[in-house]
């Protein structure tokens, strides 16, 4: 009785041992599961607002009605761009106003969906931005705007020797006044307004803009031209959109072709620059 009853308290103990090893044994955890990342075009569309920096000072392509408010008071063809943009992705268009530097960097922190400000190409905008386009090519030239008494005299980048050439900061036509020019001193400026204020003022002998826009100051004040001189440059102006954005940037590409090839968008520049001689924007 005895082994019987040391068996039994033998098979009793080992029941419980393994018992508690089960309980004390966690349970095998399964692994988490991890989203697919939400796409830039897709939160557009979840938001229904595509966002658009752009420096309102580049009439007829991006400037400023004051006699409206609110996002009504910002027009042009690059406006127009815009809105066609959003039209086509069914949100839409918030129009974020900001100087051109500005906008640049807020367009390479991808705080914004896309610029559109007459951008140009660069070879830093093309390593450090996605660049959809080109739109408007063939339509005007990178000069020089300057005094209309001063036509005679400056009609070669030889004639600028010595001279002062303003032109807005972090711009292509800053980089073409410097490789282009040699011999003349640059003077950035923060807007197209505050370059032709200082031309007509005589703190600077030119003004480097493209001709579209120079001629829209010709208009404005008989006392400017366009001088003869013309830039080498790969025409076209660009949708700047972050480098993270790539679908973006894919879905906008035949969006852009489309609004150039089709004529929309010279209809667009048409009609802007007859709004802004109109307004007298200057």
């Amino acid at each position: 009785m005895k082994k019987y009853l040391a068996l039994f308290m033998a098979l009793l103990m080992l029941t419980f041992v393994g018992c508690a090893q089960k309980t004390d044994t966690p349970a095998a955890e399964e692994p988490e599961k991890t989203e697919e990342p939400v796409s830039k075009l897709d939160q557009i569309k979840a938001a229904g607002v595509i966002t658009m920096c752009t420096s309102p000072d580049y009439a007829p392509y991006e400037f400023e009605d004051l006699s409206k408010q609110g996002q009504d008071q910002y027009v042009g063809a690059d406006i127009e761009l815009g809105k066609y943009i959003a039209e086509k992705l069914g949100v839409t268009l918030e129009v974020k106003a900001m100087d051109f530097n500005t906008c640049l960097e807020a367009v390479k922190q991808g705080t914004v969906d896309m610029g559109i400000a007459g951008f140009a190409y660069k070879e830093d905008r093309a390593e450090s931005m996605l660049l959809v386009g080109p739109y408007n090519v063939g339509n005007g030239y990178q000069g020089l705007l300057i005094s209309a008494d001063k036509v005679d005299e400056y009609k070669t980048v030889d004639d600028f020797k010595g001279k002062k050439i303003a032109a807005q900061v972090a711009t292509l036509q800053y980089d073409l006044v410097v490789q282009q020019t040699p011999g003349a001193e640059v003077v950035t400026v923060t807007t197209i307004q505050d370059g032709v204020m200082m031309l007509q003022t005589g703190k600077v002998d030119a003004l480097c803009v493209l001709s579209t826009v120079g001629e829209e100051y010709t208009k404005q004040y008989d006392t400017l031209a366009m001088s003869t001189v013309q830039y080498f440059t790969m025409e076209g102006t660009y949708v700047l959109v972050a480098k993270e954005f790539a679908d973006l940037a894919e879905e906008l590409q035949p969006i852009v072709e489309e609004a150039d090839s089709s004529g929309l968008y010279a209809g667009w520049v048409e009609d802007a620059t007859a709004l802004a001689s109109q307004l007298g924007v200057k």
